[in-house]
């Protein structure tokens, strides 16, 4: 095992596992406040254009682990990054429309080829 490795839970360790009420409280406050556990819930559920937050359902109640909430912020960031590192998209332009000119010629070209395969006297 490596020296700055975390110690890995032994399978059937639950002890690592935290409630996902609990959730709110080891997160960090933006703007005072911490984030809601209806919050929570909706990372899980619908997630954040894309990435889930991982749970896991055991008896009637649910919970994730710090390293599932590490990487469903390490996701985050990196689609953050991904979204600034994008070039930016320059708005679409007007069609161009033809002078009256233009379009009289179309006409009379129009016309003509109509009339040299007979289909307009």
């Amino acid at each position: 095992m490596a020296c700055c490795s975390p110690p890995q839970p032994e399978p059937g360790d639950l002890s690592h596992l935290v409630p996902l009420a609990d959730v709110p409280r080891l997160l960090p406050a933006v703007g005072g406040k911490k984030p809601n556990i209806s919050t929570v819930w909706r990372w899980c559920l619908r997630g954040i254009g894309g990435t889930k937050l991982e749970a896991v359902r055991i008896g009637r109640c649910w919970y994730t682990t710090p390293e599932a909430i590490q990487a469903f912020g390490r996701a985050l960031a990196a689609q953050s990054i991904e979204r600034l590192d994008r070039p930016k998209v320059s708005a679409p332009t007007e069609p161009r429309t033809r002078s009256e000119a233009k379009r009289a010629r179309d006409v009379e070209a129009a016309k003509s080829r109509l009339r040299d395969i007979g289909a307009l006297s």
